[in-house]
């Protein structure tokens, strides 16, 4: 299974308390930097990963990110993917300010998203030519490593007077640490406290095609259930949703029960982002053959059929496809059942059936689970408990099969 890195570094209150984590491209956990060709791609993908692979709650730990953001990237709507209250955006001071920066800078901030100002030396042509900016950002991080210690207690009070706090970064030593809490620095950055900690997850990549042709049907204003299906029919496109959802974004929300009640939680138009920033983030090819698609879905559609055969409701069969296509997740995230539940707000009915093959749908599931594996005395055993025989199950499965290889021919 493929790996995806992000890079974490702590920043500190002047206290030396972790109040943040700046979050950084890294292509491999042997070496501690990254070469970046594409500043707007780095930064999406570091996005993608922070959003869809780690998950904010884990990777955050209840603190804010700061992530760095281009001019491209900031110009992207994908961008509003982004929950604004727990990112700051940071602007390189080395880069080319023009009105249009300026106005789109305003626009996200009239929106809520906060800006810190990066790389800052300290001259007098540099602020005089950020001016404009230091009226919206929320923070300035000053270089340690290129300020003018002597002139810096007076040039700090620029910053004051347009209410924004300050960090120092590049804070390598205890001496400039002791000299950042003298001049009244409120954060700092730098290798005195921590280098940047490599963290990595499993790569988790819908089929690019599918992606491309949901956003489609969203821009011409499609119905929700071909929505709906698009995820039904991609279990790595839903298993990011459920990471996304499981974001801080959305606190205050139920418990997920089904693909359906988690697309209501996004929202239309923040779902259009959000896919958009997926697939620009998705860079690496698809394999053609992709036996976890085609088990997971298998088994999603078989649990649908076995639900309908049993006259539940709509809505149950909703819950038993669900049920099909997350029991597979732990597996290929390399994680217990326990571990995957926990950090993914299902309701209680959905959880028992994954953790425990407890209720309903964790007997279908269960018996479900006996029959891939092949375990006939048992599947024998349960099918005459609830009235059913063999004959009907494969008839069942061969149905359910037929069904994937006709509408997911591209998948696998």
């Amino acid at each position: 299974m493929e790996t995806v890195f992000i890079g974490r570094q702590p920043l500190f209150t002047i206290d030396e308390e972790i109040f943040a984590y700046e979050l950084l491209f890294r292509t491999s956990k042997r070496t501690n930097t990254a070469k970046i060709t594409n500043q707007k791609l780095a930064t999406a993908q570091v996005l993608h990963y922070a959003l869809n692979g780690f998950g904010l709650e884990e990777l955050l730990d209840g603190r804010k990110a700061f992530l760095n953001a281009g001019r491209e990237f900031l110009f992207d709507r994908c961008i509003e993917a982004l929950p604004a209250d727990q990112f700051y955006l940071e602007i390189d001071a080395r880069s080319e300010l023009d009105s249009a920066m300026i106005d789109r800078i305003r626009q996200l901030k009239r929106r809520g998203y906060r800006f810190s100002i990066d790389d800052i030396d300290m001259t007098d042509a540099q602020l005089h030519r950020f001016k404009p900016l230091f009226e919206m950002a929320d923070l300035a991080k000053v270089d340690m490593m290129t300020a003018d210690m002597d002139t810096l207690d007076v040039k700090l009070g620029f910053f004051q007077q347009y209410g924004m706090e300050v960090m120092a970064e590049r804070v390598e030593t205890a001496e400039v640490l002791a000299r950042c809490q003298e001049l009244g620095f409120d954060y700092v950055q730098g290798y005195h406290f921590a280098r940047p900690e490599v963290l990595e997850a499993p790569k988790i990549e819908p089929v690019q095609l599918g992606l491309i042709e949901l956003i489609e049907n969203l821009l011409q204003g499609c119905d929700d259930t071909v929505v709906e299906e698009a995820f039904a029919h991609d279990p790595k496109l839903t298993l990011l949703l459920l990471h996304y959802v499981n974001t801080s974004l959305f606190t205050g929300r139920t418990e997920i029960s089904s693909i359906k009640q988690a697309l209501g939680l996004v929202g239309r138009e923040p779902l259009l982002h959000w896919l958009r920033l997926v697939l620009y983030a998705g860079t690496s090819e698809q394999k053609k053959k992709q036996p976890f698609l085609h088990t997971t879905m298998l088994r999603g559609e078989l649990m649908a059929d076995m639900a309908k055969r049993y006259r539940l409701g709509a809505a149950m069969r909703d819950k038993a496809y669900f049920v099909g296509i997350i029991s597979l997740m732990p597996t290929f995230l390399k994680l217990t059942a326990e571990e995957f539940v926990k950090t993914h707000h299902f309701d209680k009915e959905i959880a028992e059936a994954v953790l425990t093959r407890g209720g309903r749908l964790g007997k279908l599931l269960h018996l479900v689970t006996l029959f891939e594996l092949a375990h006939f005395p048992t599947t024998q055993t349960l099918l005459e408990r609830i009235g059913m025989n063999e004959r009907e199950l494969y008839a069942l499965m061969h149905e359910a099969y037929d069904r994937v290889a006709e509408r997911h021919a591209h998948l696998l």
